[in-house]
């Protein structure tokens, strides 16, 4: 939590002076380990707890989040997420299309394999709107049809 509240970005305000307006804000970036060591936990009677005092910091290897396995093979593997709003049978052929660019590029022996292309998926789905769609116009034209018909009758 200390990491989190020294690393904020904060917006302040103006001083006005000789007629300059200077803006002033407080830029919490940090940069290096030694950032990270000297952030204050908290304090005690005026004594600053740092995490230097409690920790050592320094740079490491990134933790390993999970593996991907394709046919009990470990490999490299990346995901495409698209933007809310976006339609996604695009997103997934502009892929496609940027794939085979990148595919002469590659060094001996590197494929790059879709591993989930939910391509068939959405096609299914839409085919299966469409036909549903289709259905219901009919039943519903079927049944104007009837009534209109029973009306004339009496």
């Amino acid at each position: 939590m200390a990491v989190g509240r020294s690393n904020n970005n904060v917006g302040g305000n103006v001083i006005e002076a000789n007629g300059t307006w200077t803006v002033v804000r407080g830029i919490g970036l940090i940069e290096s380990p030694d950032d990270i060591a000297n952030i204050v936990i908290r304090t005690r009677q005026g004594t600053p707890l740092f995490i230097k005092n409690v920790a050592t910091v320094k740079i490491g290897g990134a933790f390993r989040q999970g593996a991907l396995d394709k046919n009990g093979t470990e490999t490299v593997g990346g995901v495409v997420v698209a933007r809310y709003g976006v339609d996604t049978l695009d997103v997934i052929n502009a892929v496609k299309h940027k794939i085979d660019e990148l595919k002469t590029g590659l060094p001996e022996g590197v494929r790059i394999v879709p591993f989930y292309d939910r391509t068939e998926l959405i096609n299914r789905a839409t085919g299966t709107l469409k036909k549903a769609l289709i259905e219901e116009i009919l039943l519903v034209t079927l049944a104007h049809i009837i009534f209109l018909f029973i009306s004339v009758q009496f």
